[in-house]
């Protein structure tokens, strides 16, 4: 199943919360994403938990999108 698989790949931040790479369209250095088929899964690496923001299909114009999952 589709959902399942998205999140057994978020598991693994679990573990290996750097495995991302850091989203350039964030001014945030602790924003990171992880690529899933065509989809782009954005978290936030916070102190002790991985904060998943948003997960986007990688067609969406990102810019359009930012103001729904920044957090401030």
């Amino acid at each position: 199943m589709f959902i399942e698989r998205i999140i057994e790949a978020v598991e693994r931040l679990e573990t290996f919360p750097e495995m991302g790479r850091r989203v350039q369209e964030a001014e945030e250095e602790n924003i990171r994403e992880i690529i899933f088929q065509n989809y782009r899964i954005i978290y936030r690496l916070e102190t002790e938990q991985v904060l998943i923001l948003t997960i986007l299909h990688a067609a969406r114009d990102f810019n359009k999108t930012r103001n729904a999952w920044v957090v401030n």
